[in-house]
């Protein structure tokens, strides 16, 4: 059986979400707040921000978050997905961070299916399964408790079949990710000395649609369809707000 939602979350859930503080209070109206965290203020113009991202479910109810790709999993194509970057110089110019390598694919790399994987499943059907494994690892969709915080992990470089045998077999991350920086890799650098704005923000899909599996979920734990629905529309547009967070930097020659 190919990898389900239900165990990508969970597996996502344990490696990238912390628990609510003690003493946690819902701040009213509001449902999510981004933050960006970076290890050293002070930078010398050839240094990389090295940065950490948290999303915190600050209401009073669940908060869905989804990404494909997942820029909170992988370090490189920011791009990519619904997050930019900009960068605010001493001039008071605001321009618009891109990735400082752009990789071009075709798909996932070659590997070597073991024998036994394909007597036990055929190939047709385990190319689907290691197709869909490999799309759950880069992609990310986790429900937030409130109090609850998603952060960005680092690159990881795993063995796919390896963990694909273990997830299948209903293994759990052992750990959490280590809640650390990763570098900010964008072209041309600073310029120049002086204070620096980082600012990062996220813009939901203006028309995403309500997602069917959220409706399944819903109706498998009893739920009428037209509650599911109603439920489901409820979580997407209290979702739909943008969210940005902004640090300030002074760079050194």
């Amino acid at each position: 059986m190919a990898q389900s939602d239900w165990q990508a979350e969970r597996n996502d859930r344990r490696e990238l979400v912390l628990p609510a503080p003690e003493g946690f209070r819902p701040v009213e109206g509001k449902r999510a707040q981004l933050r960006l965290v970076i290890k050293d203020r002070r930078l010398r113009r050839s240094d990389l921000p090295q940065i950490r991202l948290e999303l915190q479910n600050i209401g009073s109810e669940p908060y869905v978050f989804s990404e494909t790709p997942s820029f909170f999993k992988e370090e490189g194509q920011f791009d990519q997905g619904r997050f930019k970057f900009h960068l605010t110089g001493p001039d008071g110019h605001k321009r618009e961070l891109f990735p400082l390598v752009k990789l071009v694919t075709a798909g996932f790399d070659e590997i070597s299916i073991p024998p036994d994987l394909l007597r036990e499943k055929g190939s047709d059907s385990l190319v689907q399964e290691l197709n869909s494994f490999a799309a759950a690892r880069r992609s990310l969709s986790v429900r937030l408790l409130p109090g609850e915080t998603l952060y960005s992990r680092q690159r990881r470089n795993l063995d796919l079949i390896r963990e694909f045998r273990l997830t299948r077999g209903g293994a759990v991350p052992p750990n959490p990710a280590p809640l650390d920086f990763r570098p900010l890799r964008f072209e041309g650098g600073f310029t120049r000395p002086g204070s620096h704005f980082l600012e990062v923000s996220w813009e939901p899909a203006a028309s995403e649609p309500v997602r069917e599996e959220v409706i399944d979920r819903l109706v498998a734990k009893g739920w009428s369809r037209e509650k599911a629905l109603a439920a489901a529309k409820r979580l997407r547009q209290g979702n739909a707000a943008p969210l940005r967070a902004s640090v300030e930097i002074e760079v050194v020659e």
